[in-house]
């Protein structure tokens, strides 16, 4: 709860006289969370989108495997063998 950028400035625009630090730390706690007072706009959590970006990388591959073996196989270039019987 210390705005944007990690400090209090859009707070203290509101109310100067205010002690901003511990009126964030009261009511972060008084939700029982922890208090963490420094912070940026980066999302700590950036790999969730790496994450997100390799699998969709990952299914255009199978996407296009599927294509390909589809392609081989509906013109009999690449039929199953027969059995035996």
């Amino acid at each position: 709860m210390n705005g944007a950028v990690g400090n209090f400035n859009a707070h203290v625009a509101a109310l100067p006289g205010a002690d901003w630090p511990q009126i964030s730390r009261k009511f972060i706690e008084s939700l029982d969370l922890h208090l963490n007072p420094y912070t940026t706009q980066i999302e700590p959590h950036d790999w969730i989108a790496e994450y997100c970006d390799a699998v969709a990388a990952l299914n255009v591959v199978l996407i296009d495997l599927s294509r390909d073996v589809w392609g081989y196989i509906s013109p009999r270039v690449l039929a199953p063998a027969p059995c035996g019987r």
